[in-house]
């Protein structure tokens, strides 16, 4: 859905009640939402059944995407839904250190909250 990759939140609810899927294989729509930053998004498709840790093709998961893009909203909504902090990418990197390698020091706190550790 590539209103998700928009954040258009009501086109999203739109397109969900007329029967769009909010999980599937490959790029799903939170996936979409984190890589952008749509926090509101990302809670929409969370409670209407998208997996919190599902894997994109490029080995990772929303919270990944959000750390990447330093989403301090789109992740907290994953945390808040009990997101796998601990998911490794295909070069053993976790959102922990996608944030390090960032410098996001409110990203890394948010995780450290959450239990992540180095």
């Amino acid at each position: 859905m590539m209103a998700c990759l928009g954040g258009h939140l009501n086109i999203v609810r739109m397109l969900v009640e007329k029967g769009a899927e909010v999980q599937r294989p490959g790029w799903a729509p939170i996936h979409y939402a984190a890589f952008m930053g749509h926090a509101a998004v990302i809670r929409f498709l969370l409670e209407r059944g998208a997996h919190k840790d599902a894997v994109a093709p490029n080995g990772y998961t929303a919270l990944m995407l959000a750390a990447r893009g330093g989403h301090l909203e789109a992740a907290r909504a994953l945390l808040q839904e009990d997101a796998d902090f601990r998911h490794k990418g295909p070069a053993g990197e976790t959102a922990f250190t996608i944030a390090k390698m960032r410098g996001d020091r409110p990203l890394l706190d948010l995780l450290r909250r959450a239990g992540a550790v180095e």
